[in-house]
């Protein structure tokens, strides 16, 4: 394993990184691919997933949000160009900003897959999974190669051993592509998918991350079981009709 790698997920057992990684980050994020935070950042990635798996897929029935979601990091991607976009007003002296969205994914902590080898020791395994992009905007898969890479790095920065997704076989150059390996056919929600594992060589968090980028990520990992994190998930987590 490359040594950086091993670096990065040192911090197994390490007080002081733990008690970092419950400060939140001073510095703002910035630049296209954030962690969506705010609510309406949420929400947009949860009507994205909407609009692509049932609208459009038809993969599911009403809506695509499971028990996962409540323990998910959500990564958005902002349209291009879309800073000078929509400012909604909240208050007399507040203003929500507001960006168009044009793609999502999620991670998360997860289960070793029961289709291939098992696991070592206390291995750490991460998923992906829910990888949206806007039909208008998918083009040449620029914001899909970036939501994964991000995706993966993060989860190499909290500290991860093994990183699979479920993917549709139409995807399955784009992850190659990445730097993915296939390891079994299966169906998963009923329809055909390739169980992929990423190669962790390939996501360095010290190349594919700012140092801000880091903190944020193992922020928000730290708060995935905190009660504030519940109680706003759960206000995004509500079905409209």
């Amino acid at each position: 394993m490359n040594p950086m790698i091993s670096a990065w997920n040192a911090p197994r057992a390490n007080d002081a990184w733990q008690a970092r990684a419950t400060e939140q980050p001073r510095e703002r994020q910035s630049g296209r691919l954030r962690y969506a935070i705010e609510p309406w950042e949420i929400e947009s990635a949860l009507r994205i997933r909407r609009e692509v798996f049932v609208h459009e897929q038809g993969v599911f029935d009403y809506h695509d949000r499971d028990r996962f979601d409540a323990l998910s990091l959500n990564i958005i991607a902002l349209q291009r160009g879309s800073r000078s976009s929509c400012v909604k007003q909240v208050g007399p002296d507040h203003a929500d900003r507001r960006e168009p969205v044009e793609g999502t994914v999620r991670l998360h902590r997860g289960d070793f897959p029961a289709h291939c080898s098992q696991a070592v020791g206390d291995e750490r395994v991460w998923w992906g999974s829910r990888l949206a992009i806007v039909k208008a905007h998918r083009g040449a898969a620029a914001t899909a190669a970036g939501l994964i890479r991000k995706a993966v790095a993060s989860a190499v920065a909290i500290g991860c051993d093994r990183f699979f997704a479920h993917i549709q076989p139409q995807n399955r150059r784009l992850f190659a592509r990445l730097g993915w390996n296939e390891l079994a056919f299966i169906r998963h929600e009923n329809l055909p998918h390739l169980l992929v594992e990423a190669d962790l060589e390939r996501f360095d968090p010290a190349i594919l991350l700012t140092e801000t980028e880091v903190a944020w990520a193992r922020y928000l990992h730290s708060q995935t079981a905190s009660s504030n994190h519940d109680q706003r998930l759960k206000r995004c987590l509500r079905v409209e009709p």
